[in-house]
């Protein structure tokens, strides 16, 4: 079934905010849900000169501060031989590890240790190995995996600071350790798995439990995660304890796509799951020379703003979500300490792309978003509405009739509750004045459950394309070429211009897709011709939009690049003189590299001058 909408107009409902409230008070009966905070960061932060601030202002230990809002479990990442983040080089090495683990114990938190197995940051787009591990065979390659993981573990033990979860590679849905464990080399990436398992096992004392988890990204994508899992498990891993997602609510769909990743997984692969890494902005604001990772944008794709109070609301709606999952045992609030200090960039030399996601101010006093750590999960009742999904825009022909216009009309839309499911409401639309004479666009008023909405009208030119949103499914649309490396969807963990349908691309290997349609023109003029595109990929990556006539012949094209997530292109072909009835084909090639992704959405052809 197509999804009718996708941004969200959010409205706080006072009845819920009177829940979290009571809840937090409250004792917790799930004791042993992970209220958990990555701080990797925290030793250069430190180091390099930035403090922390209660909520009166006091100086204070940043670790007693998380702890005092009901952080219990924290998060260190490890990278092997770093030199290029941070001035002094070094931080998130083993030495400095184990210096704050021990801190970390002492202070009375569980620990979670991160293992990247590079030199530096390993996510969904660099899985580098180490630099002394460049040149090793997948044997030599699964021999050091498993001496560096029982090593790093035997200190942690000697030094008192057993830690109580560890991760066997960081976001590893793309596979690690490139080339030789990307995945698609299951054989290979099943071996590096199980190399670190094994060095784990061998490694935790008789009397201590070290849990085993496997991280992955988009923690939204049911299809995407499922079919990691199950290639591993299709290739001997299966030994390990808990599945962890990544779940950003503006990069990783709803809160319903995640409780479901969550139910099925925990399913089929009989395992625990939790939200290893989640975060929200609290402010648009930039601090330092780097601009920062998530902005206004984001609100493109939530609808929800940037604020400490939605903040903390999100982070306890996430929470909420896990517990009352199935086996959902909690979250990790990614770098909630990373403000913004000189020398404790993302990189060296750099600023921090993360400091309006920290739960500080940027001079390090404690936000109320902090308190989110003292929500009792599972406590919301799940009938409560929390925010409405709405339409960005519908777009309707010059001159059409106002019945044609109300046909064009959502008559639901989708409500978010409190348990995460999302539900279907009538709408009621304020229809006075409602007109399509004059091209243009312009809002109308509506009305689900106790919140308001608007619904943005685009009258436009008759175009002559057929499905120009993709908002029918496939029909009118061809694809040639690397076929499975791109396909046309309503999945909401992938980011449409407008509506909810979109053609989305991505692969780990080259790939080339020509995405197309075909039709005659209906009467002589000129024509401009555009389409919208973004997504990640650079200069590697090159688009072509383009027109073609009867014989194939090229009549016009322009070639561009994606710029980011969220970053629309709009390349537009102007002037392209055609007669009526001439056979033209339109669309976009897409050249790819490994890795590459993308969106296109909302091509526009229409005669811009009738001759």
């Amino acid at each position: 079934m197509k999804r009718e909408v996708h941004n969200l107009l959010f409205a706080i409902v006072p009845a819920l905010i009177m829940l979290m409230v009571a809840g937090c008070g409250t004792k917790n009966e799930n004791a042993g849900f992970i209220k958990g905070a990555d701080i990797s960061s925290l030793q250069a932060i430190e180091d390099y000169g930035g403090k922390y601030y209660d909520f009166n202002g006091k100086e204070k230990d940043a670790l007693k501060i998380l702890k005092e809002n009901g952080v219990n479990y924290l998060r260190l990442r490890i990278w092997n031989e770093p030199t290029q983040s941070f001035d002094a080089g070094d931080y998130c090495n083993l030495e400095h590890t184990v210096k704050m683990a021990k801190r970390i114990k002492k202070e009375g938190f569980r620990l979670l240790i991160n293992f990247h197995y590079s030199d530096w940051w390993a996510d969904p787009r660099n899985q580098n190995k180490p630099k002394a591990w460049e040149n090793m065979s997948v044997d030599e390659l699964c021999e050091a995996i498993y001496e560096y993981t029982k090593g790093a573990l035997e200190e942690l033990v000697k030094a008192g600071a057993c830690p109580d979860m560890v991760q066997v590679g960081n976001e590893i849905g793309n596979g690690m350790l490139w080339e030789e464990g990307r995945a698609g080399n299951w054989d290979n990436l099943a071996k590096f798995i199980n190399s670190g398992i094994k060095a784990v096992r061998d490694t935790t004392p008789k009397d201590k439990e070290i849990k085993i988890m496997i991280h992955i990204q988009d923690g939204g994508s049911a299809q995407f995660c499922e079919n990691f899992f199950s290639s591993i498990h299709e290739h001997g891993v299966s030994d390990y304890d808990v599945i962890g997602l990544t779940y950003y609510p503006y990069w990783n769909g709803t809160l319903m796509d995640l409780k479901n990743n969550i139910n099925n997984l925990s399913h089929k692969f009989d395992k625990d799951v939790l939200v290893a890494e989640t975060a929200f902005p609290f402010t648009y604001e930039d601090a330092d020379i780097t601009p920062n990772l998530v902005g206004k944008e984001q609100e493109n794709v939530t609808g929800i703003a940037a604020s400490v109070d939605n903040q903390k609301l999100v982070t306890e709606l996430v929470m909420n979500t896990v517990a009352t999952s199935d086996r959902g045992i909690g979250i990790f609030y990614w770098e909630p300490v990373w403000i913004p200090v000189k020398g404790a960039g993302a990189v060296k030399g750099g600023g921090n792309e993360w400091e309006n996601q920290a739960m500080f101010s940027f001079d390090g006093k404690a936000l109320e978003s902090l308190k989110a750590f003292k929500f009792e999960p599972g406590s919301m009742d799940n009938d409560i509405p929390v925010c409405s999904y709405r339409h960005k825009e519908v777009s309707v022909n010059l001159g059409s009739t106002v019945d044609e216009l109300k046909a064009e009309l959502p008559p639901t839309l989708k409500v978010l509750y409190s348990d995460g499911t999302i539900r279907d409401v009538p709408v009621e639309w304020d229809l006075s004045g409602l007109s399509a004479d004059t091209e243009g666009k312009f809002t109308i008023a509506g009305k689900v459950l106790s919140f308001d909405s608007e619904l943005t009208v685009n009258v436009i030119q008759k175009d002559l394309l057929s499905n120009l949103g993709f908002e029918d499914g496939n029909t009118a649309w061809e694809t040639d070429g690397s076929v499975e490396s791109g396909s046309i969807t309503d999945s909401t963990s992938g980011t449409p211009k407008s509506g909810s349908w979109y053609f989305q691309y991505w692969d780990n290997k080259n790939f080339t897709i020509d995405l197309h349609q075909s039709f005659k023109v209906q009467e002589t003029g000129e024509y401009t011709l555009g389409v919208w595109s973004q997504g990640a990929g650079g200069t590697e990556l090159k688009l072509e939009l383009y027109i073609k006539d009867g014989d194939g012949k090229v009549l016009g094209s322009k070639i561009f690049t994606n710029d980011g997530w969220a970053v629309w292109q709009h390349p537009e072909i102007t002037g392209i003189s055609l007669n009526k009835g001439d056979k033209v084909t339109i669309g976009v090639k897409i050249m790819g590299t490994p890795d590459d992704w993308g969106t296109i959405d909302d091509f526009e052809f229409f005669c811009q001058e009738k001759t």
